[in-house]
């Protein structure tokens, strides 16, 4: 018999049934091998929600604590800026949350992907109503530390958020050019091969409606580049890796 594995109340066979047959063992083992794979495309799809779900409950709840304007949405600005922005890994791997609570309704992109007709109730301290394209689903989400346990019709799911603002760590490979703030990029004036000289302007970031240039702090060349232009990135995004000398 196949033996059954799930997360978020997503289930696959890990075990194809053997066919002592031989032909028919290949048969089942092929066919359990697509299952895994539709099953976990339809796992990444559930986290992706349950990740949006989990950052617009954590807006909630600082809405609630906050000392002053308690009820203007997190991040609200008269004249729109960026969308605010939330990370978490899931078994699926990382999902990346952006969103604005603006004049005509919620903005939405999950992992870049915008989300038509996005709609937002926080019915209480862990109930979100998240309505997208037409379909409204009640999530529950309970919170413990940076870890979220997030349900809903879909199944289940545990999520970790990652830090807004992360330090650059000692596994970032030598010569990476870190953003130095979170913005969008707005230029990227070299590409993979490219010979520079220290003080050339590599990048251009826009970040509350004004650009910061960010320059070649050694001479060198560009062995690769990791961002496009129109990309959001946050503090300590490697947007470029310089190496060697010139």
């Amino acid at each position: 018999m196949g033996r059954w594995v799930g997360d978020g109340g997503v289930y696959c066979i890990a075990n194809a049934v053997q066919d002592p047959a031989g032909e028919g063992a290949f048969v089942h083992q092929a066919l359990g091998q697509r299952l895994i794979l539709i099953n976990m495309e339809r796992l990444a799809r559930v986290q992706r929600f349950h990740a949006a779900a989990a950052a617009l409950a954590s807006q909630a709840v600082r809405r609630r604590e906050a000392k002053v304007l308690r009820n203007t949405p997190s991040g609200w600005r008269n004249n729109r800026s960026q969308l605010q922005q939330a990370r978490f890994q899931s078994r699926a791997g990382e999902v990346g949350i952006e969103y604005s609570f603006q004049r005509d309704g919620l903005k939405l992109r999950i992992d870049g992907e915008e989300q038509a007709n996005a709609h937002c109730q926080a019915d209480g301290p862990d109930l979100i109503r998240l309505s997208i394209a037409g379909v409204q689903r009640a999530y529950t989400v309970n919170r413990c530390g940076d870890t979220y346990y997030v349900d809903s019709a879909l199944g289940a799911s545990t999520l970790v958020e990652l830090p807004r603002f992360p330090i650059p760590k000692e596994q970032i490979a030598v010569g990476s050019l870190v953003a130095p703030l979170p913005g969008v990029v707005s230029e990227v004036r070299v590409k993979k091969g490219d010979a520079i000289s220290a003080g050339d302007v590599l990048l251009v970031i826009e970040s509350m409606k004004v650009y910061h240039w960010i320059s070649a702090p050694v001479s060198g060349h560009i062995a690769d580049v990791h961002v496009a232009p129109g990309q959001h990135v946050n503090t300590g995004a490697v947007l470029a890796v310089i190496e060697g000398s010139v």
